[in-house]
């Protein structure tokens, strides 16, 4: 196998394989983590009620969820290099996860423990 082989193969990676499912249950978690960043967020600038508002009572997820954000990009982006129309398929997918509650309460369930109470100097703290 030659170096233009290998690399061809990386790039024309079939669904199935192991690179594939793995960036897929990673970005499906990280998308779950990061939606239900923006739902705590969003309850506490615009004060929506909803049952994460409830569960969450005034506490907020830790700085370093921030970070999560950017690594949803990074395998978004590789899975994109991987397999380009999977990875449309997957977004949509998400995408439609994002809009009922699931992946907000995934998040909330993965995340809980990690709920701090939010700072009086936070930027959504009137």
């Amino acid at each position: 196998m030659t170096l233009e082989s290998i690399i061809i193969d990386i790039f024309r990676a079939p669904i199935d394989s192991t690179l594939i499912l793995v960036l897929s249950v990673l970005y499906l978690l990280v998308q779950a983590i990061r939606i239900y960043d923006v739902r705590l967020i969003q309850i506490k600038k615009k004060g929506f009620e909803s049952g994460v508002a409830t569960r969450a009572e005034g506490r907020m997820l830790p700085k370093w969820v921030g970070l999560i954000h950017w690594a949803g990009w990074a395998i978004f982006i590789v899975l994109l290099i991987l397999n380009w129309k999977y990875t449309i398929v997957l977004y949509v997918f998400i995408f439609a996860l994002e809009v009922m509650p699931i992946l907000e309460n995934l998040g909330e369930f993965m995340m809980r423990p990690f709920l701090r109470e939010a700072k009086e100097s936070e930027p959504w703290q009137n």
